[in-house]
């Protein structure tokens, strides 16, 4: 089943859903301010039509395993920023409420992944839930120096790590937490930001998070978008998911790639392309 916001698809056993919780628009010069823009225009020729915004979707994922439903990343929820997220609204439309989810895993604390563990009225939206953290990712979100944020941002995240502390439970990267997931560090998008490994009877899904934000950072993984902290090393990261999902033959799965966000690596003409799934 799919619609505009919600794309089912299966790997191995697992029962896979998509889910888009929100739209995003940056001027395209400012997310990529280092490519020259004659360059840039022609690479994302192929990738949207000529305006001076990019349009990213905001993607969470939703896997049942047939003994969990699992939540990668819960998008913006309430944080009454910029955007409000449509993650919940569209778990119950599947059926789903916010109290069968078994557990959350969350890829960095950015509020565009993390907003959705509260609800309208500040408690947790996913009560019944294990959130699933890479320590590092943990320790970064603690030990942000809230002095050097926007007031506003900072009472948020104050408000949900609030609700993490009740609920987080840190694991340490490379290591099965749950049958067929790992977290692998990609730590040049956040500090403590990570890539989860899903696998299901021989098939393999990487979920890269934000270490590639746009199908054209497949095609030039040495271009940065500005959202990654360290630029250089933002730039391996994306190199070896690369690298990892055409030895699997993965899946790979990005928060912000085009909805629904799951497609293939793919090369072609000695290049390397995004080829999304619905071109599978």
């Amino acid at each position: 089943m799919s619609t505009d916001s919600r794309y089912q698809f299966q790997l191995g056993k697992f029962k896979c859903t998509a889910i888009r919780d929100a739209v995003m628009a940056y001027p395209i010069d400012e997310v990529f301010p280092s490519i020259p823009a004659e360059q840039l225009a022609d690479a994302l020729a192929d990738h949207q039509p000529p305006s001076g915004d990019i349009v990213f979707d905001s993607n969470c994922l939703l896997i049942d395993t047939g003994g969990l439903r699992v939540v990668v990343d819960v998008g913006w929820g309430h944080v009454g920023l910029t955007l409000e997220g449509r993650l919940i609204q569209h778990l119950r439309a599947e059926g789903i409420a916010p109290g069968d989810i078994d557990m959350v895993v969350l890829t960095h604390g950015d509020e565009d992944h993390i907003g959705g563990i509260a609800d309208a009225s500040g408690k947790p939206a996913f009560p019944n839930a294990r959130c699933i953290m890479w320590e590092t990712g943990w320790d970064a979100l603690l030990s942000t120096d809230w002095r050097r944020v926007p007031d506003e941002v900072a009472a948020l995240k104050s408000r949900l790590v609030g609700i993490l502390k009740g609920q987080t439970e840190t694991v340490e990267a490379d290591t099965e937490f749950s049958p067929g997931l790992r977290l692998i560090p990609a730590t040049g998008h956040k500090p403590g930001h990570a890539a989860v490994s899903v696998s299901s009877a021989g098939d393999h899904l990487l979920h890269v998070g934000d270490a590639i934000g746009h199908p054209v950072m497949v095609t030039h993984p040495e271009w940065s978008w500005c959202f990654d902290l360290d630029s250089e090393r933002a730039v391996g990261d994306r190199q070896r998911l690369i690298d990892m999902a055409m030895a699997q033959d993965a899946l790979v799965f990005g928060s912000h790639l085009p909805f629904p966000g799951v497609g293939r690596i793919v090369q072609q003409d000695n290049q390397l392309h995004w080829q999304q799934v619905e071109s599978i």
